[in-house]
């Protein structure tokens, strides 16, 4: 078995690093002192892409599963765990609604429902 990551894995743990160094690390000390939120850091998020990890390539993301998640979640924990603690919340909301929420069953008009609210959610994160 082999558990390196593939070559897009790799690309986007090197994005996140390089954003964790870079920008979260140097707002850290000064974001936990105050109990504040990171802002910038989701901002830094935004504009880099990451922010979208794990929306389906159909609506404009990554499309990356629980596993690639898991890995661009350790790298941008080296800058800010605090960081690194939200992006978890968000990414497994956007697991939710659309992988792990497969294979469900459940009728035809709350699946409709689903697929219109995750689609809205989905263009909220993709979209500037």
């Amino acid at each position: 078995m082999d558990l390196r990551p593939s070559p897009r894995q790799q690309e986007l743990m090197d994005q996140a690093y390089q954003l964790a160094v870079e920008r979260f690390a140097p707002r850290a000390a000064a974001l936990d002192r105050d109990a504040a939120f990171p802002i910038e850091d989701y901002q830094d998020l935004r504009s880099s892409g990451l922010l979208a990890l794990c929306v389906p390539e159909e609506y404009g993301g990554h499309g990356a599963g629980f596993e690639t998640y898991c890995l661009v979640a350790e790298q941008l924990a080296q800058g800010n765990a605090a960081t690194a603690l939200t992006f978890n919340m968000h990414c497994l909301v956007m697991l939710m609604m659309g992988p792990l929420m497969q294979g469900l069953e459940l009728p035809p008009e709350v699946w409709e429902r689903h697929r219109d609210l995750s689609a809205r959610r989905y263009r909220e994160v993709v979209e500037d």
